[in-house]
């Protein structure tokens, strides 16, 4: 079975999680609005364990914005990382289905 990596949006949380171990990481809600940054350090290090993958599930909730779907898009799709001296975009995960 393909380990499936997905990320669930609440209103006070972002639950990152996948179809073997459930939960990896609950990541609270910081000043009343999502932790985007913290959800980009959980996939970079996401990325790390599974280099080959390229592929996520979003699923939102009923009450998600379009705003905040989108900032959890780009939060999983890449990273700014330097190269050289150069800001590039770093792959992670950008093969986004919407679940619901």
């Amino acid at each position: 079975k393909e380990l499936q990596l997905q990320v669930v949006i609440f209103e006070d949380q972002l639950v990152v999680s996948d179809n073997q171990g459930g939960v990896i990481k609950t990541i609270a809600n910081r000043e009343a609005a999502h932790d985007f940054e913290m959800l980009g350090k959980v996939m970079k290090e996401l990325k790390g364990r599974l280099p080959d993958k390229r592929n996520i599930i979003i699923m939102p909730s009923s009450d998600t914005s379009y705003q905040t779907l989108v900032s959890v898009m780009d939060k999983v799709r890449s990273y700014e990382a330097v190269v050289a001296g150069d800001v590039v975009e770093a792959e992670l995960f950008p093969e986004i289905s919407l679940g619901d």
